[in-house]
């Protein structure tokens, strides 16, 4: 189960995304006696998400005002602040869905600017590192993808063809000690795992 695999990398704070109301209620169980702090958003079907950290939250938002939502969490991390955020965004099957996919991670870049404050953005993105919508998201928000090779995560049962179009996404003031896909378990996806270090001024 991708839950046990994520509570046996032992990472600070835990990403779950596409969440639906059952599979939500079974991480609760699992991950809150690890993980206390949570920011959930269960509204929209088919894209429900949530943070779990063992890290205490400053502040939390949940923005909803496109058609998916966005977790915002405000932490402090040895001392220092940093801003982790969570999105899926829609898959494309047509040229409208393809644009509505584009405005999408419109959306994403003007909510998140060119963050000074170290980020790092969790998502299940539905596109690959070199496709249009992800090299332009990148270029607007200076956002640095943590994988430095291909990293397929998509469809995890797939023994000819994966892709890449889950990530770990970070500014330039962090820096990515590892990153890792997990191993193949019950979802359709890998899951991903990523350690970060806060770079000096």
């Amino acid at each position: 189960m991708l839950i046990d695999d994520a509570l046996q990398t032992d990472v600070d704070i835990i990403s779950l995304q596409e969440l639906r109301p059952e599979a939500g209620a079974l991480a609760d169980s699992l991950l809150r006696p690890s993980y206390p702090y949570v920011l959930r958003a269960m509204d929209v079907p088919g894209f429900g998400i949530a943070l779990y950290s063992r890290i205490p939250f400053d502040s939390t938002h949940i923005f909803n005002d496109f058609a998916f939502p966005v977790l915002w969490a405000n932490l402090s991390f040895n001392g220092k602040k940093m801003h982790v955020y969570a999105a899926t965004t829609s898959t494309p099957t047509s040229e409208k869905g393809f644009e509505k996919q584009r405005k999408e991670f419109a959306y994403l870049a003007e909510l998140m600017g060119n963050p000074a404050t170290p980020s790092i953005l969790a998502g299940d993105l539905n596109a690959v590192p070199w496709s249009t919508h992800i090299t332009e998201f990148c270029k607007r928000t200076s956002m640095i993808d943590s994988r430095k090779d291909l990293s397929a995560t998509y469809p995890s049962q797939s023994m000819l063809v994966q892709l890449p179009i889950d990530y770990l996404m970070h500014t330039p003031n962090i820096q990515c000690l590892a990153f890792t896909a997990l191993a193949p378990s019950t979802s359709n996806h890998l899951g991903i795992s990523g350690y970060y270090k806060i770079k000096k001024r």
